[in-house]
Parts: C-alpha cells; structure tokens; sequence
C-alpha cells in the first residue's frame, strides 16, 4: 500500500463535518490529522464514513488531479 496515495473524504455522521486528506497509508484506518478535524474527533468521537475519491499509484498522477 505505501507506493499508493489515496484521496480520500471522511464525513463525520454525527455533525455533517467533512475532511478532504491525502495519504499513502490505509485511508480507513488513518483518521486524519487536520487539528480542527482531531478536535471534532476528540469532542463528537470517531464516528466517520471514509469515501476513496482517487487512488494514485505516484505522485506525477496525484498532480495531473489538482
């Protein structure tokens, strides 16, 4: 999985919130690491849908998206 990197968007069910991230870990065990969505986390729990929106195999792909 570490030569992949996944877009991803997590949604908080409870509260509608929504975190748009990047990583090359697995993205449905990796919670996320924007301090606003941590303090969401960390108020409401880890109640979250993770969506996979794109999943690159290098960074030139990842860039051909932005």
């Amino acid at each position: 999985m570490s030569d992949c990197i996944y877009l991803y968007l997590k949604t908080h069910n409870k509260t509608g919130l929504k975190y748009l991230g990047k990583t090359n870990k697995d993205p449905f065990k990796y919670k996320g690491s924007g301090v606003y969505w941590k303090n969401q986390i960390k108020k409401h729990g880890y109640d979250v849908t993770t969506e996979i929106l794109e999943n690159c195999k290098n960074n030139n792909e990842e860039k051909k998206l932005s």
